[in-house]
């Protein structure tokens, strides 16, 4: 991510319950899932900023949306055959159900991460990316089935086509 790209996120007007995607990056997931879309996180705005919730390894957590562009900007100048690049996502959700989802997203930071879940097909005590936002989404009514089978590629396909509606 060049600067100019890493302004322009900087800038960019993100709401609660935006939906950020990681193209490109973990070469298991893309593997695993056949699809460039390998991260999902969550921003929720707090004293009017906004921070990133993610469930990566080791464990969930919450960070300034600056500092982990920050973060990707590294990666990428680290690893420049193989580029992250940022998708963002609003889904829209109303103001009345986004404290219910901040609610669990803040419950959850410090749990463990894993994929476990997904590769095992049941629920256990880890939690991967999409299982995470997923179970957010639940939280402000969201309609997602069995959130521990849900890849990153499987929520931007149903959040994309809901914001293009």
């Amino acid at each position: 991510m060049n600067f100019l790209i890493l302004l322009l996120c900087l800038f960019q007007p993100v709401d609660d319950g935006t939906l950020v995607f990681v193209k490109g990056g973990n070469r298991i997931v893309k593997f695993q899932t056949d699809s460039e879309i390998t991260h999902v996180g969550i921003i929720f705005i707090e004293n009017s900023e906004p921070y990133l919730y993610e469930a990566t390894p080791p464990r969930v957590r919450k960070i300034a949306l600056k500092d982990y562009l920050k973060e990707i900007e590294e990666t990428n100048k680290k690893h420049p055959k193989n580029q992250r690049e940022l998708v963002y996502v609003n889904p829209s959700m109303p103001a009345d159900k986004i404290a219910s989802m901040k609610k669990y997203a803040e419950s959850q930071i410090g749990r463990s991460y894993g994929v476990r879940s997904y590769v095992k097909g049941k629920e256990l005590s880890t939690i991967h990316c999409s299982e995470y936002v997923s179970r957010i989404l639940i939280a402000g009514g969201e309609n997602i089935d069995v959130p521990y089978k849900q890849t990153p590629d499987s929520l931007m396909k149903k959040y994309l086509k809901m914001s293009l509606l």
